[in-house]
């Protein structure tokens, strides 16, 4: 079974576990570290964290590539197999966690693209939109 841990700065890991519960209150796969809140010493607290998460294929989300947490993390790598991915949105760790089969660096990487579609600038959605209904009314 997959196993998940979200891990960010301040609050936004707990926030989005609390997101997932809502959609999946089933979810006890799914751990989150919330970094320099009670502390700065988040390496050692990540450690702590892996340690306590049930064996079985571990997925690491993190919230910025160039971050602290996320270059903590990708250090442990080399002490403990997982797989990292940083820049997380809501969309690709729902898509995480509905995953049945285990996660693979390439499969991660597809969901990845997956969730970057997700990314939209609405105004600029309902405007192009807005076009393609003006240029077929022309016709």
């Amino acid at each position: 079974m997959n196993q998940f841990l979200i891990a960010t700065h301040s609050t936004l890991a707990e926030g989005l576990v609390h997101a997932v519960h809502f959609f999946n209150s089933e979810a006890t796969n799914v751990h989150y570290l919330n970094a320099y809140v009670e502390d700065n010493e988040f390496e050692k607290a990540l450690r702590a964290k892996l340690d306590e998460i049930p064996d079985g294929n571990l997925v690491v989300l993190t919230d910025l590539a160039g971050g602290s947490v996320n270059q903590i993390a990708a250090r442990l790598m080399q002490e403990k197999p997982f797989i990292l991915v940083t820049g997380i949105n809501f969309p690709l760790v729902l898509e995480m966690i509905y995953q049945s089969e285990d996660i693979t660096a390439d499969l991660a990487a597809e969901i990845v693209e997956r969730a970057k579609a997700e990314m939209l600038c609405m105004n600029t959605l309902s405007s192009e939109t807005s076009e393609e209904v003006d240029e077929d009314d022309e016709l």
